[in-house]
């Protein structure tokens, strides 16, 4: 599994293009992200002259504060936009007037916008992370429409989760807190090569069936205790299990 060196630059008053540029060219992701009201006009110009000369690999994030959306129409041309660790935000249907995203983080506390996964032009993404909110009301059935997507994380959301199983392009699935939601829908991503399931509760993973998953992380999930389909990921690479107390052994002979 690929890793990818990352740079993120924490609240600029200034930007060194000369080194965003080497790093891009160096194969890094570079996020510029701000956790309080530091960014100026000139600066989100900047920025957004930045989006509009590099792809997804450079990214904005807003986090920790309370965040006014207009201040996105400063940087019409984003590609990869993160609003997370949030409150609450104002205005946030600016985000729908983005044109150019290709990645997308939202995690709002406070959120009432929960059909926001509507919006048409989110429809191209190929990345989505969706954390927590208080009501964790996402309506998760838009993501049938996102035809592109090929990672998604979802943090506590399970309105209507079986949708996960219409994304034929769906490449790495993280699973984060979901407890109880049934996982049959996996089934049908064929494309599916990483899944990551964390934290939430479930006794174990026998919905899935005979899959081409490469890499398998189960961590945290509160009783976890079998294991017996582990022969159903037969095309496994990597294999992590931490932290299931209640999980006594593990048959890797299966394999």
């Amino acid at each position: 599994m690929l890793m990818i060196l990352q740079n993120r630059i924490q609240n600029p008053t200034e930007l060194d293009r000369q080194l965003i540029e080497q790093q891009i060219k160096s194969g890094w992701e570079v996020i510029v992200q701000f956790s309080d009201k530091l960014y100026t006009d000139k600066l989100l110009n900047e920025i957004n002259n930045l989006c509009q000369h590099y792809d997804s690999h450079f990214g904005v994030r807003f986090y920790g504060h309370t965040f006014d959306c207009k201040n996105l129409d400063r940087i019409p041309e984003v590609k990869y936009l993160s609003l997370d660790c949030m409150l609450e935000v104002k205005n946030l249907e600016v985000v729908t007037k983005l044109l150019h995203l290709e990645r997308f983080g939202l995690g709002i506390f406070e959120m009432k916008e929960t059909e926001i996964l509507g919006a048409e032009n989110l429809h191209k993404i190929k990345y989505l992370m969706l954390t927590n909110t208080r009501t964790k009301a996402f309506n998760l059935d838009h993501l049938r429409n996102y035809y592109n997507l090929t990672t998604l994380m979802v943090c506590g959301h399970t309105k209507n989760i079986d949708s996960i199983g219409e994304l034929s392009q769906l490449n790495q699935l993280n699973l984060n807190s979901i407890s109880k939601a049934p996982l049959h829908f996996i089934n049908k991503l064929k494309e599916l090569k990483t899944l990551k399931i964390i934290l939430g509760g479930r006794s174990n993973i026998e919905e899935i069936e005979k899959n081409d998953i490469e890499n398998l992380e189960i961590v945290w999930v509160l009783g976890f205790n079998s294991f017996n389909n582990i022969s159903n990921f037969s095309k496994l690479k990597t294999l992590q299990i931490e932290d299931n107390i209640q999980l006594k052994e593990l048959h890797l002979r299966s394999l």
